[in-house]
């Protein structure tokens, strides 16, 4: 009688390791398998940065080579405009690559390899640093208005600003 005992208690003590495993792989795979979506508000941050970035900080005070040279050949005039001006005189007189260099060079650093960006003005891209985009990506957009002046009779503008960014 001892022996059959015994034996219960063998299995018994078997049934519940193999329950205990059952259950310790089920929450495992349950934790593990939980869906990761991109953290929105990083990449709003991102946007509004970029974009206040742009629209503040004045070309005079950009520390690049390409954009002295556009200063010594005359392309840029005024260098008290803002990158984001900048871009938009450019932009109006039909200069857009130039618009879409100066972006890209004043940005470089500027923005993690992980996020792609780009510049829209009037719904036209001038700029496009891109990781691949698609439509299962979060995209966050921030909007500004631009405008500018030639000389102390001459004004252009408003124009919008877009930057996007993704991840």
């Amino acid at each position: 009688m001892h022996a059959a005992r015994l034996k219960k208690a063998y299995f018994f003590t078997i049934d519940v390791f193999i329950a205990l495993s059952v259950i310790t792989v089920g929450l495992l795979l349950i934790l593990s398998s939980h869906s990761e979506r991109p953290y929105s508000v990083q990449g709003l941050f991102l946007a509004n940065d970029i974009l206040s970035s742009f629209a503040s900080t004045r070309i005079s005070e950009l520390n690049s080579p390409y954009i002295e040279q556009l200063c010594k050949e005359g392309v840029i005039k005024r260098t008290d405009n803002s990158i984001l001006e900048q871009a938009g005189e450019f932009y109006t007189f039909d200069m857009r690559d130039t618009a879409g260099y100066l972006i890209g060079n004043a940005s470089e650093g500027m923005v993690p390899q992980q996020y792609g960006f780009m510049v829209i003005i009037n719904s036209t891209a001038i700029y496009n640093r891109s990781i691949t985009y698609s439509s299962e990506r979060l995209l966050v957009v921030s909007k500004g208005i631009i405008s500018g002046v030639v000389n102390s009779s001459v004004m252009w503008g408003p124009l919008t600003a877009e930057v996007r960014v993704w991840q």
